[in-house]
């Protein structure tokens, strides 16, 4: 992949439907504009004879936020809805991606995500849409933490 802007339908979402190990990414395809805020906590930090506030950087935030078509049959809809209506610590292994994910070079976050907003609106003049928020989760692999991270496809 050429070092070039992206537009945001060159992005792909997938989710792993095998192990961490050995991922099977499945994109999602019926989703809509994605928004993947990362951000710093600011520390104040105040020192005399300073003339402006200074800051340290603090713990990193992370969410992965879309809209998907309401289809009630699809895969990845029932996969959705069953985890968050389950009373569990389930969580999603994620790949969110400036190109497909055999495109070598590629690259984007890996996400270790739970689900934490599903909520519907059905507009009367346009299609049912599902919004969905995601925000990185404790989650191990065969006993071993697992976390989200930088991916670059090889």
């Amino acid at each position: 992949m050429a070092n070039e802007g992206s537009t945001g339908r060159r992005w792909r979402v997938y989710r792993n439907t095998g192990t961490y190990a050995v991922p099977v990414w499945t994109a999602v395809t019926e989703r809509k504009d994605i928004g993947l805020p990362m951000t710093k906590d600011e520390i104040e930090s105040l020192r005399d004879g300073a003339e402006f506030k200074e800051y340290l950087k603090g713990y990193k935030d992370l969410s992965f936020e879309t809209e998907i078509k309401y289809t009630r049959a699809n895969a990845n809809h029932v996969a959705l809805r069953t985890d968050f209506m389950a009373d569990d610590d389930g969580y999603f292994d994620l790949l969110v991606l400036d190109g497909a994910s055999d495109d070598s070079g590629a690259q984007g976050m890996r996400l270790i995500v739970a689900l934490f907003d599903f909520s519907h609106t059905g507009p009367l003049t346009d299609e049912t849409l599902v919004s969905l928020v995601f925000k990185p989760t404790y989650a191990e692999d065969t006993g071993t933490p697992i976390v989200s991270e930088w991916y670059t496809v090889s």
